[in-house]
């Protein structure tokens, strides 16, 4: 029997882990508990065996390879080249993880005119139509984006969702993709200019107010469009936002 991680992979779970572990708050539970990223986020047999091989393992082996090289640099410019060089690995990322988020693939069986003439998509078929046309989310900030890496000195840890991307908005005209890559490291992509001058995004050591807005994003849109969990290093990074999440969305 496959534990199949349903939204993001195994290997970006473990950099909010010690010793593979993790805390994660249930938002529909309301339940804040530990557990092994080996069964962070997964379903039994979920997808297709042909989808699981030919098709995830394909995509998180070439993130994975970048992955693993990106977190282990500490030379910033060492990162723009090394990020410069994998755009499109990231434009992919974004594809996959949008496309691998429950909500996504709810709303599209029940909205969407095909499902209703051909029948529901399952989350496996989804994937490998995506992996045809390779829709990119991106898209919505136009053709002029930029993508930086993002380094975080604060005091505060960055946490992530079950999708593994925040969408943060800026007067709900301009927008800002942030990867979270493990609690102190990212990637942000934007399209917005007092960020387009920049070639890394640096959060100084006294800069705890950005990484918290960044998390509140990565709360918000685990609510909007994830599968109903969010994680971190450790206990406290997530009960702070558990009261943040119950607090927004207590008449929802």
């Amino acid at each position: 029997m496959a534990h199949d991680h349903v939204g993001i992979p195994r290997f970006i779970e473990r950099g909010f882990s010690i010793n593979d572990r993790t805390y994660v708050y249930n938002i529909e539970k309301h339940k804040i508990y530990q557990t092994n990223v080996d069964r962070l986020g997964t379903r039994n047999d979920y997808y297709e065996e042909y989808v699981e091989k030919e098709i995830l393992k394909k995509f998180e082996d070439e993130f994975s390879t970048f992955y693993n090289e990106y977190t282990k640099i500490t030379d910033s410019n060492s990162l723009v080249v090394l990020l410069n060089q994998n755009k499109s690995i990231v434009e992919k990322y974004m594809s996959f993880m949008y496309f691998r988020s429950k909500k996504v693939l709810d709303d599209i069986n029940k909205y969407s005119r095909s499902s209703k003439i051909f029948g529901e998509l399952s989350h496996s078929s989804l994937l490998e139509i995506n992996s045809e046309i390779n829709i990119n989310p991106i898209s919505i900030l136009g053709d002029e984006y930029k993508i930086l890496p993002v380094k975080n000195d604060s005091k505060l840890n960055f946490i992530n969702n079950s999708i593994g991307y925040s969408i943060i908005a800026f007067a709900k005209k301009h927008i800002i993709f942030f990867i979270p890559l493990n609690s102190k490291l990212g990637i942000a992509i934007t399209s917005i200019d007092k960020y387009l001058e920049n070639s890394c995004l640096f959060i100084e050591s006294s800069d705890d107010y950005t990484v918290n807005e960044i998390n509140k994003a990565t709360c918000r849109t685990e609510y909007e469009i994830g599968n109903g969990f969010i994680f971190g290093l450790d206990r406290q990074d997530v009960c702070q936002y558990k009261s943040f999440l119950d607090t927004a969305y207590k008449n929802e």
